[in-house]
């Protein structure tokens, strides 16, 4: 219990406007994963202050998830049981959560559907919970978290802990930024902040836009509670707990706001949840309509891993509602059913870039390409009248049997095609495709499916391969499946899936976390006839648009990476949005032979990056004072080793000074400032924190098994300019070494995680 609270208050980039600085409380780092374990574990010894407990007690509140698995888990560190009310519909990972821990959990029945908040669900699950303790209340203690003052004693401690942490960076922020559930964070952390600076900060509740209880108690206005998705928000009532005189604004959020905002803060790294999410984007809203407000507190609750069955992140925030794993789930059966109206047509013409496709064959020597999905092989016939071998595969049975047909009408020469699932088939042992065609994928697919595509097509295709793909939507942004498709697809949405167009920074962000690079991208458009009984539509055409994408297969993959990491090989990293590369190897690794080699070939400055607890037991200097940019490499001194090195410049000198540093013996005055090994300040949080070169280096290094700590030195050109990505490709491969880059590094830790 001595590790709840305490928690680290980081500065994150998820903004838009550079004047606008954000610091989260990361709360989700408590025993549980979230806030409410300070909650309970005030509550528990409040209730323990006051009345000697029996052995056999039973503490019960009613939440939403992430208090029950608070209450399970101290009740159990101290020798009681749990019993947990909670909505039936709520996310499956809290209850399992909650069961882990040791509660007992009761639910409670509801309309709403899965993930949502129905109109009256916690004030059922409320009433239960106390009406259960009432049954037996020399055994059952109810802790009734909306009304127990204890509750929001909690967070003024919280509040505190954020006044510390203010006063520590000399800075007083303009605005304090919470979601209200039963209201005890946003009262408890209100008060402390009030009471010291008035109404210079001001304090912002937020509650989803279906429930709009409180907004409308602060305003006099009118009030709603809906069905919402927004849980551990807008419960729905007003809670004891909630001081609607400490609040000077509530700002309301809609699902498309939230939505949007967590699958950001996810592909950048920052792991929120749902309500965290929706703090951010009331931020968004608050700093955009208040210019004057540029310094904001707030509280990162929990992580996507309380929402994992939800599958948020394939949620498209074009509409807040459609489940694209359902969709997904029932991709074969759906298609087959729909392709067997036979008024379906599967393509009615060539597709425009497919002369282009062609030409890069033919420039390229490939005389063997994959084609999936291959659909009915109309430009895959088009391709083998060209001298172009293809293997095809393809989901659907019809797709399959009419390019077999073809193939075999046309009798063209080295093709064939097969039905399969090409997410899940398994992958050849080695590569050996020179080129694969993928057209007319990413309608409906979530972007974590499109990353998981392209990792598949990497186990197919040579290095140096080439990838063809478009990506594409209707031009409505509505693919109606109408009659045609099975029911579990109809009811994501009226049998509507609607289509997110993705832009070009998109697609650019998920071919970062492959090992295709993007050699040419350009605007697509494609215009075809209707399909009868399958749209609706009274046009006589049909358009869809996007993007072609020509990329190569240049980068390595992770898993290998580590492997020569470990054998004390370097790699290369590059940060893909910056456009550098830097060599690397952990810093336990280093020899005067790769340091030699890092001075030849990178001719950048040679530097070690050390996380921020080493860094400040060597004294090697603030380079995380105020007015620093929060995205700037923090150097730190150089330095040299004192003793044992001469003039600590020939790469045997470096070599002994990197190691030094990992060495708890070595102190501040065993190292002699300036000297000829920069030092770096790694953000703690790692990439999840900071997507730089310096916390790629050490996410690496602990991926080796080895010190956190990395070597690691720019590559410059020979004209002295900031290497480019096909240089860099191309010196790895001079040098027989690895290459990747740092959202490869990222995508992979979230995989493992």
């Amino acid at each position: 219990m001595n590790t709840i609270g305490n928690t680290p208050l980081k500065l994150i980039n998820l903004t838009d406007m550079p004047s606008v600085r954000i610091w989260a409380k990361l709360e989700y780092l408590n025993p549980t994963g979230s806030h409410k374990d300070r909650a309970y574990l005030s509550m528990v010894e409040d209730l323990e202050s006051r009345q000697k407990l029996p052995k056999n007690a039973v503490l019960v509140d009613y939440t939403s998830g992430n208090g029950g698995a608070a209450l399970a888990h101290i009740a159990k560190l101290k020798g009681y049981r749990s019993l947990v009310v909670i909505p039936a519909q709520m996310s499956s990972d809290k209850i399992e959560q909650i069961k882990k821990c040791g509660g007992r959990v009761i639910k409670i029945p509801s309309k709403a559907k899965y993930g949502h908040y129905g109109s009256e669900d916690m004030l059922k699950a409320r009433l239960e919970a106390a009406r259960i303790a009432a049954t037996n209340p020399k055994r059952y203690f109810f802790l009734d978290q909306g009304e127990n003052p204890a509750n929001k004693a909690a967070f003024e401690k919280l509040g505190l802990e954020l006044l510390d942490a203010s006063k520590n960076m000399h800075v007083i922020p303009d605005a304090i930024i919470i979601g209200i559930g039963t209201g005890g964070t946003i009262t408890g952390v209100g008060k402390i902040f009030r009471d010291k600076f008035g109404k210079n900060v001001k304090i912002i509740g937020v509650e989803p836009a279906e429930s709009s209880v409180l907004s409308a108690r602060k305003t006099q206005g009118s009030s709603q509670h809906l069905e919402h998705n927004l849980s551990g928000l807008g419960i729905g009532t007003r809670e004891a707990n909630v001081d609607l005189s400490l609040i000077d604004e509530i700002v309301s959020v809609d699902q498309k706001e939230w939505l949007s905002m967590l699958r950001t803060a996810n592909r950048k790294g920052y792991p929120v949840g749902k309500s965290s999410a929706a703090c951010l984007a009331a931020i968004d809203k608050v700093c955009q309509s208040n210019p004057d407000i540029k310094k904001v507190f707030t509280i990162f609750f929990d992580t996507i891993d309380k929402y994992k069955s939800e599958r948020l992140l394939e949620t498209s925030p074009a509409s807040g509602q459609i489940d694209y794993g359902t969709v997904e789930g029932k991709y074969g059966e759906s298609w087959d059913a729909l392709f067997a109206d036979q008024s379906f047509k599967l393509r009615t013409s060539l597709d425009p870039e497919i002369g282009t496709v062609q030409k890069s064959l033919l420039k390229n020597g490939i005389s063997k390409i994959l084609s999936v999905p291959c659909g009915d092989f109309y430009n895959e016939t088009f391709l083998a009248e060209h001298g172009i071998g293809i293997d095809g595969i393809d989901i659907s049975k019809r797709a399959t049997d009419t390019a077999n047909m073809a193939i075999r009408k046309k009798k063209l020469k080295n093709c064939s095609v097969s039905r399969a699932d090409f997410l899940s088939a398994k992958p050849p042992s080695s590569p050996t495709y020179g080129a694969v065609l993928a057209l007319d994928i990413a309608m409906h697919w979530s972007d974590e499916t499109i990353s998981t595509f392209l990792d598949r097509l990497s186990l197919y295709t040579k290095t140096d391969g080439l990838l063809f793909v478009n990506f594409l939507s209707p031009e409505d942004d509505t693919f109606s499946l109408g009659d045609k498709v099975g029911p579990k697809v109809r009811s994501v949405r009226n049998g509507e899936i609607i289509i997110h167009y993705r832009d070009l920074p998109e697609i650019e962000e998920l071919f970062s976390t492959s090992q295709f690079v993007i050699k040419t991208i350009k605007p697509y458009r494609r215009t075809e006839a209707p399909h009868s009984n399958f749209r609706k539509e009274t046009k006589k055409t049909h358009t869809h648009r996007g993007y072609f994408v020509t990329a190569q297969k240049l980068l390595s993959n992770i898993p290998e990476t580590i492997s020569d990491l470990k054998r004390g090989r370097p790699c290369i990293v590059i940060d893909h949005r910056e456009k550098e590369g830097d060599f690397f190897i952990p810093s336990d690794r280093v020899t005067p032979s790769l340091i030699n080699t890092f001075l030849a070939l990178g001719r950048g400055v040679l530097c070690v990056s050390l996380l921020p607890e080493r860094f400040r037991e060597l004294g090697l200097g603030y380079p995380s004072i105020q007015g620093i940019g929060y995205n700037e490499t923090r150097f730190g001194d150089p330095v040299d080793l004192m003793f044992g090195t001469t003039t600590g410049i020939s790469a045997d000198d470096r070599a002994k000074t990197i190691t030094s540093l990992l060495k708890a013996s070595t102190k501040h005055p065993d190292l002699r400032v300036p000297g000829h090994v920069r030092t770096l300040e790694a953000m703690k949080g790692g990439l999840r924190e900071r997507s730089g070169h310096t916390e790629a280096s050490i996410e690496l290094a602990k991926l080796a098994g080895s010190y956190p700590s990395g070597t690691l030195i720019e590559i410059l050109n020979r004209k002295g300019k900031v290497a480019t990505t096909p240089e860099l490709v191309r010196l790895a491969r001079k040098e027989n070494i690895r290459v990747v880059t740092i959202n490869q590094i990222k995508q992979y830790l979230v995989n493992e995680l």
